[in-house]
Order: C-alpha cells, then structure tokens, then sequence
C-alpha cells in the first residue's frame, strides 16, 4: 500500500490494511527542543534518513515540557511536534511516538505530577495528556504507532505485574480516543526478563506491540539474574562497548523475551539499541545485531540523541559515520 497506510498487527507482525508485513527501521530521535522553543529538524535530517535506506523515526517528547501545569500544554512545544511529524511524513517516514520520556527517574515528570513513585505519577496524572496525544494524531497514519512510555521503572523482581497495570491504564486512555492504532509497551526497564508475565492485564492485545530496547553485549550467562533483573555487559555507558564478543550471548539474551512475545501472539520491534562508535568493537556488535533482527524479522530503531556525539550517527554537517551502513 502506498506510504503512509495505516499499520496494525497481525500474530507477530506489524503490517498495512492488506496484512502485507512491514518492518519498521530508523532512528530514535529528540524533536521539540527545551532550550529552543519552536526549533526542530529540517527537511534536509528527514530526506538523509529516508534516502539512506530507512522507514521511521521514534520521536521522544519530555511529558514536562509539554504539559507544565494539570490541564494546561505547551502550544509552543505542540506545535512544533506537528511540524516535525509533518515534515517526517513529508520525507516518506512513519513515526512511532513516544510521549513520556522517562529518564532518571522523575526528571522528566511534570513537577506537579510527582509522587515519587514514577508509575503512580503517571497512573494518576497523565490520563489526560496521552488522551491528547491520541485525540491529536488519530487522523494521522504517519504515526504508525505510540509508545507511551520509555523505561518504566519498577522492581523486576514481580515487577513485572505492575508494569503491564500501568499500561493496562495508559491503553485505556487511549483507546479511548483512538481505538485502532497500534500501542507499543516495554518491560522494566526497556529489557528487563518478561518469563512468567501474563500480557492478559493489559486487557487487550489488539495491535500491541511490545518494544525492547536491546544495549546487552554479553556476558553472565543469559543476560538475566534469576529476578528477572539485568545482568551482564551493556553498552550504556559509552565506554565498555562489546569487549569479549560472543552472537551466541547477544541471541540468548533477546530470544528469552522474544519467546514470551510469540507465546503472547504479539509483535517485538527493537524501539531502541545503540553503542558509541568508537567503543571497544562497537562494528562488530552492530552487524551482531542488526544479523540477529534480521533472522527473527524484527524492526529497529538506532539510538540518535544528538547530532555530534554520544550515540549519535551523524557528524555536525548531517552526514552519516560510516558503521550506519550496518544498520542497513
């Protein structure tokens, strides 16, 4: 179907109105700028993307600045992720959007909002916000899906539970506004063991996608201790890197919570992965996981904070580093 068609699922695959499959392949990227109200990406960051060979960006969006006080957003910041879903779909990108960036714990939480607890924060507050998302962009089949919340945090040890309650909440919310497209949720942490959880407290599963994000670079056995808590070597810090290289681990690792997914009849999508470029083998562990995607058929979002470092892929002119070839 031609771009943007509207995306389901169907079993373990994302796929148009025709149940035609379709991977989705990017980058994560940041939108609204805090410290520069009503900037964002041009054109030229969107066409790169598009004609390096990808489909999709993951735009990450702070709930703080969007929404400063209970029942009052920012047209400022609204206005400025219309224009930059505009100018995605323009460049022929679907966006996966994500609302609520959680990142050291309630950085990124609306003060008002803040309990001290991250899940009751957004169990209690913000109902109203995702429902605004999904009353804005319910038209708009560029944005093939939402993934309302990045990381939850929670014990991993029965954690799990408590996850899939906030999600159940969140899901409500939204499908109340927009009853069909498609819903990603996470684990724990991103990557957290999900063996044992029971994906019927969601209520639903109707085009559920459950999105990983995939740093793990080996070591300790499967990735997990027995509480379902990381365990192991991650690429998070910038700085380890892939130092004793090991496909067997990387594929231990993710088919632990693939296996969970496909017993659930619901599709994995990478939502985030990503390592310093000049870390210890960073190469050899991008065509590690990029292999791995590909021989399960799952889609896949690079980690693109900033243009200029960390887990960038460009340089300051906009061009690609060269491992992006092995994103491909």
């Amino acid at each position: 179907m031609p771009f943007p068609a509207r995306l389901g699922t169907s079993g373990t695959h994302m796929v148009d109105a025709n149940r035609n499959p379709v991977l989705l392949k990017g980058f994560d990227s940041i939108p609204v700028w805090r410290d520069h109200p009503g900037q964002t990406w041009g054109r030229d960051y969107y066409d790169r993307i598009a004609a390096k060979g990808f489909n999709a960006v993951r735009m990450v969006v702070y709930w703080s600045d969007m929404q400063p006080a209970p029942g009052t957003y920012s047209t400022t910041h609204l206005a400025t992720l219309d224009k930059a879903i505009a100018t995605a779909k323009a460049a022929g990108l679907y966006v996966v959007l994500n609302p609520i960036l959680i990142y050291k714990m309630e950085t990124y939480v609306p003060v008002w909002a803040r309990t001290g607890d991250v899940l009751r924060d957004v169990e209690l507050h913000a109902g109203p916000y995702l429902a605004m998302i999904a009353r804005r962009y319910r038209g708009e089949s560029a944005v093939a899906a939402y993934d309302p919340l990045n990381e939850p945090p929670s014990s991993t040890s029965g954690g799990q539970p408590a996850v899939l309650d906030a999600y159940r909440s969140m899901l409500d919310k939204i499908r109340a506004e927009d009853a069909d497209k498609i819903v990603m949720v996470e684990p724990a942490w991103g990557d957290s063991s999900l063996e044992g959880a029971d994906f019927g407290r969601l209520g639903s599963t109707h085009n559920v996608v459950l999105s990983l994000h995939d740093y793990y670079a080996g070591g300790a056995g499967d990735g997990y201790r027995a509480d379902g808590s990381q365990e192991g070597v991650y690429t998070w810090d910038e700085v380890t890197g892939y130092p004793t290289p090991d496909a067997g681990a990387l594929e231990q690792h993710l088919v632990m919570n693939l296996k969970v997914a496909r017993e659930a009849d619901v599709p994995v999508w990478i939502g985030e992965f990503g390592v310093n470029s000049s870390a210890t083998n960073a190469d050899l562990w991008v065509s590690h996981k990029v292999e791995l995607y590909k021989k399960y058929g799952l889609g896949y979002a690079w980690w693109l904070y900033q243009a200029g470092g960390g887990l960038s892929s460009m340089d300051s002119s906009y061009a690609f580093k060269p491992y992006v070839d092995r994103l491909l």
